[in-house]
């Protein structure tokens, strides 16, 4: 009865609130490689940010992601709580994020999973002492019960839906509360607002109206409340903090300048760290490592902790290039150190270090250096011996070009058996003198050979999967020239391509503004294009530059969804 009872009401408070552009949609079709395909490359960095006419690409509704959701529920009701949304549909990943819009859906499935998760929510927090007074702030046992609850649903409703609540908003959800007045348990009504509150389309959604722009009928600004969202959830990958709700409701959010000093003060909580770990991991496929095996006794130093001991490797050495002051972001390709336990160690042939990981000093006679000879990378592309090639191309290309490749035919022949005495090399060789292979293979295989000294682990090794010696040469345009030897000759040549820099921006706007650009993004990217490279890639100088923008403080007042 009292799930119902929720259910009713939360379906009244959403009620009439917004009409999306985007509809309900469905799970949006990923490629193969987990990417959204006919993608012609990162952008070309023609249009100049001054002379092209200013336009703004779509700003479709979103759904938080799970990760967005448990970050919110640990800030709105303390550590503890956010693993009762382990229990939500996994994210579709579209365009390398899980927080696409095009991937929007809202399926029953997902209702009954959000119900589950704000049941779970609200009965832990009234079932402690502790945390009860802390999100709710009063006693609703004594004698001010009803000003308690007001004050209650006002003060965390405006946290829970990053907005003040109308009076009609206020009265449904005392409303709420008041169907457990006959219940012998006092807090039963905090604990059915506090459902309400979970399962509500404000919390739930990412709900950008907008307002008229007195500057340009064309386009709709966004709200302060609105603004504050969007810098949270970029910054945080979670809910406004209260003093950015005072500052939005105060108009401190209003311009350009009042948006970058807000951003400012949020990239200088340690929140920060993580909600940004959630851009550059996702970019570098690292969630991926969790549904990795290998086999143990073929590869001896694959333990059950060693993937997450990779991932957080690169997440730790990637923060480097974030948050260093002054620091390339470009460098994370060539950088000679890394970070280790004790199973990486026995990966990388170093000593164990005293405290996990710590930071290990590289060099050239390790062959190792950079983010393409870290573990997580050379794993995630070690799906089998004799591709190894071919999956480490795709990566660079994907994750540092910005170019997809179309998943192959349904009839492409597969690598042919290997025969006795071929090397890999020649019997990749082999398998592109089929027209049907060579197109997509003559752009892999040249630059994944540069990976070929490690195994499908990430340890250095001499010989090939037909016991050759390992050959480790290739280049950019198939084999009628070498242009690098080896891991760091060439990270060194993908460090210096303006390509690989232009490719850093796109993805930090798909991830932005969780969708695909559009040909009226292109100003924009222009000019986040430009603050990153004015700035030395500062990844951080990007975001602020994006931020500042028409693009991301605006709406079309008029657009399709995807």
């Amino acid at each position: 009865m009292r799930a119902a009872i929720v259910t009713a009401c939360v379906a009244v408070l959403a009620g009439g609130c917004y009409e999306s552009s985007h509809g309900d949609g469905g799970e949006a079709a990923e490629d193969a490689d987990g990417t959204a395909g006919d993608e012609s490359g990162a952008d070309d960095g023609t249009a100049d940010g001054a002379d092209c006419e200013a336009s703004l690409g779509p700003a479709w509704l979103r759904r938080s992601t799970n990760t967005e959701l448990r970050h919110s529920v640990r800030d709105l009701f303390g550590p503890g709580l956010e693993d009762a949304m382990a229990v939500l549909p996994a994210d579709a990943i579209t365009a390398g994020f899980d927080n696409n819009a095009e991937s929007f859906a809202m399926t029953d499935l997902h209702v009954e999973r959000y119900r589950d998760a704000a049941e779970a929510i609200a009965r832990a927090v009234v079932e402690d002492a502790d945390r009860r007074a802390a999100v709710v702030g009063c006693d609703v046992a004594g004698a001010d019960r009803a000003v308690c609850l007001d004050a209650f649903v006002r003060r965390f409703g405006r946290l829970a839906w990053r907005r003040t609540p109308t009076e009609d908003e206020v009265a449904a959800l005392l409303g709420v509360g008041a169907a457990a007045d006959e219940d012998p348990d006092p807090w039963m009504a905090v604990r059915l607002i506090i459902e309400a509150l979970v399962q509500s389309p404000s919390f739930l959604l990412r709900i950008e109206i907008g307002e008229p722009d007195p500057d340009d009928p064309t386009r709709l600004r966004l709200t302060g409340p609105e603004l504050a969202s969007r810098l949270s959830y970029l910054v945080f990958a979670s809910t406004p903090p209260e003093w950015l709700i005072d500052a939005a409701e105060a108009g401190e959010l209003a311009d350009a300048d009042g948006v970058e000093a807000a951003v400012r003060e949020l990239l200088a909580d340690e929140r920060a760290r993580e909600g940004l770990r959630n851009f550059h991991s996702q970019w570098l496929q690292l969630p991926q490592l969790a549904d990795i095996q290998r086999d143990a006794e073929r590869y001896p130093a694959w333990t059950d902790g060693v993937a997450a001991s990779m991932a957080e490797e690169s997440a730790r050495y990637v923060d480097d290039f974030v948050w260093t002051e002054g620091a390339d972001f470009l460098d994370l390709l060539v950088a000679p150190y890394g970070y280790v336990d004790a199973d990486l160690a026995a990966i990388y042939g170093v000593a164990p270090p005293v405290e996990p990981f710590a930071r290990v000093e590289l060099d050239a006679s390790q062959r190792r250096g950079g983010l393409l000879t870290q573990a997580s990378v050379l794993t995630l592309t070690g799906k089998n011996e004799s591709g190894l090639p071919i999956f480490r191309g795709k990566f660079v290309r994907e994750v540092f070009l910005c170019q997809s490749l179309p998943p192959p035919p349904p009839d492409v022949p597969a690598i042919p058996e290997p025969v006795p005495g071929e090397t890999d090399r020649e019997r990749l060789d082999r398998h592109r003198t089929d027209p049907a292979c060579n197109g997509c293979h003559a752009l892999l295989d040249p630059l994944g050979f540069g990976l070929h000294e490690f195994d499908v682990i990430g340890a250095l090794r001499s010989v090939d999967s037909s016991g050759a010696p390992v050959s480790a040469e290739g280049s950019f345009d198939g084999y009628d020239r070498v242009d690098f030897d080896g891991a760091l000759e060439l990270s060194a040549l993908l460090r210096e391509d303006p390509a690989v820099a232009a490719c850093v921006v796109q993805h930090l706007f798909r991830y932005a503004t969780a969708r695909r650009e559009t040909d009226d993004d292109a100003c924009a990217i222009a000019t986040i294009d430009a603050a990153f490279a004015d700035s030395g890639h500062s990844l951080v100088a990007a975001l602020i530059a994006h931020v500042r923008s028409d693009e991301f403080r605006h709406r079309p007042l008029h657009e399709e969804g995807p």
